[in-house]
């Protein structure tokens, strides 16, 4: 019974301690402004807090410039009600002068005409 209680020995895997990364991660590291890559393993946790910090900058570009477009398409938004408000003023006015035309168009040949009968 002794031989089946007896506890596995967990074998840790060696974790090299040179890290080889390709051009592409250099890049990548380069691009979002972290430097170098961790060469070692031991650098491992200092990277990923690096990264850990330039994404919390990057969520708060990203919250601060979508407000600015929200804040731009609303504006945009009240611009186009308002043109829509002054065409149909417009277009109302149009109306309202062409039936005041009309009217007085249909007025002035009564006139005449009842003129030229008497005639």
């Amino acid at each position: 019974m002794d031989k089946r209680r007896k506890k596995k020995v967990v074998k840790k895997k060696k974790v090299p301690q040179k890290i080889t990364h390709t051009w592409d991660t250099f890049t990548r590291f380069e691009e979002i402004g972290l430097g170098e890559p961790p060469i070692t393993a031991s650098a491992i946790p200092a990277a990923i807090e690096q990264v850990k910090v330039k994404l919390s900058e990057f969520q708060k570009k990203s919250r601060e410039e979508k407000a600015v477009i929200l804040q731009k398409l609303e504006e945009e938004e009240l611009e186009e009600k308002k043109l829509e408000q002054e065409k149909k003023l417009v277009a109302l006015q149009r109306e309202k002068e062409e039936k005041e035309t009309k009217k007085e168009n249909t007025e002035a040949p009564k006139e005449e005409g009842t003129t030229t009968k008497d005639n």
